[in-house]
């Protein structure tokens, strides 16, 4: 890759980096007398609401470790990067666990909704076939109370998928992202689509595919909608 080429990528990831966090929360919770930040997806608006979607790991490890809740904030375009807090009870009715996932409904706060919602946009999923050495990047926090940007760790793929499969398999280039990989931090390609939520193995690092999403967590969240390869739970141009 000469100079200008990889001058044009580098812009081309940064635009599409910045894309990408407008899809995702940040949720922070205690855990073993420390703190863990964790990625959520915004899968829908819905009026002045949002569909939330998170790993379900750290929703038991709050109830056995007796938390009340959780803590929520949404990404902005502001010089603080992310809203202000917004509390979740653990017990709440608006929490379902739906095949390791969990689910909830977010409103922000009223005095900064006018931004999030000009802001705030629901992540695309990839429905295309990922080849092997397919250049990606997984999205997650640094595990720090304080608001900081997040990471984005490249990577490729080590397995190509088919339509059925439920795993992909990931290499990638810092290994300090496996620690993260268990609390189910979004996996994006270069087109800005999600093509998977990480999580870890003994054997090695993996992501739930899309078709495995679709076809559980997302089958019950119709309509899907359709168009150019990706789908998505909100009409297009909504």
């Amino acid at each position: 890759m000469d100079a200008v080429s990889g001058q044009a990528f580098r812009e081309a990831r940064d635009n599409i980096i910045q894309d990408v966090r407008r899809g995702i929360v940040r949720i922070c919770f205690d855990w073993n007398n420390g703190v863990v930040i964790i990625s959520g997806l915004i899968i829908r608006r819905n009026g002045n609401s949002y569909e939330i979607l998170a790993n379900g790991q750290f929703l038991k490890e709050s109830k056995k470790n007796k938390k009340e809740n959780f803590v929520v904030r949404f990404p902005t375009s502001t010089q603080e990067l992310y809203g202000q807090e917004i509390t979740v009870q653990v017990n709440s009715p608006n929490v379902r666990v739906i095949d390791g996932f969990i689910k909830f409904d977010l409103t922000p706060h009223e005095t900064e909704a006018a931004i999030i919602h000009g802001y705030v946009r629901p992540v695309t999923f990839e429905m295309e076939d990922i080849p092997r050495e397919t250049n990606v990047d997984v999205f997650y926090f640094p595990r720090e109370r304080k608001v900081t940007s997040a990471i984005y760790s490249q990577g490729s793929m080590v397995d190509s998928t088919i339509a059925n499969d439920s795993t992909l398999g990931i290499s990638f280039n810092d290994s300090s992202t496996d620690e993260y990989a268990q609390f189910g931090s979004p996996l994006f390609n270069h087109r800005g689509h999600l093509i998977g939520i990480m999580f870890n193995t003994q054997a090695r690092l993996h992501a739930w595919s899309v078709p495995f999403l679709r076809d559980t967590v997302l089958a019950e969240m119709r309509p899907i909608y359709c168009r150019g390869g990706i789908i998505e739970l909100n009409p297009p141009g909504a």
